[in-house]
């Protein structure tokens, strides 16, 4: 790469470059393939009606009590659907829940009894024999025995 000037060409051209105008606000005839937002509020902060409008089914107190009556009845409605679904399938969520109970308290019995008898250290023990480590075998014995007689203390 070079670091010299490049001399003006003899039979070069000057062209004038000039910027296109591009506008700055949008067209709303114009096609656009993406959604245009207008905001046509007149800038000024909207309050919330302080009744909503599902409350009111006409002017005065009259409409009021409509509304609300209307909208109570919904709700009984919606929480009567929900109460009826729940209470015709509450049988089989007892039966499930007994069920995993009955499941669950073998799980437990199973662990308590694994901990009871402590089956890791007869694992232990029949291999400290095995490897003729006798010192280590009645160690280990000694202390499953220990854990075994504190396991049937603490019931």
């Amino acid at each position: 790469m070079s670091t010299d000037t490049a001399e003006p060409q003899a039979n070069g051209q000057v062209i004038s470059l000039r910027a296109a105008e591009a506008p700055t606000e949008v067209r709303l005839s114009e096609d656009h393939r993406a959604p245009a937002y207008v905001d046509v509020s007149d800038g000024a902060a909207a309050r919330k009606p302080v009744i909503p409008s599902h409350l009111r089914e006409g002017d005065g107190l009259a409409g009021l009590v409509r509304g609300v009556r209307r909208h109570l009845a919904h709700l009984a409605a919606r929480h009567g659907h929900a109460a009826a679904y729940h209470g015709i399938r509450s049988p089989g969520y007892i039966t499930l829940t007994v069920a995993w109970a009955v499941v669950g308290v073998f799980r437990i019995l199973g662990r308590i009894l694994r901990w009871w008898h402590a089956t890791d250290l007869y694992q232990l023990e029949h291999q400290a024999a095995a490897d003729g480590l006798l010192t280590e075998h009645l160690r280990i014995h000694k202390q499953g025995r220990e854990s075994r007689m504190a396991a049937c203390w603490c019931w």
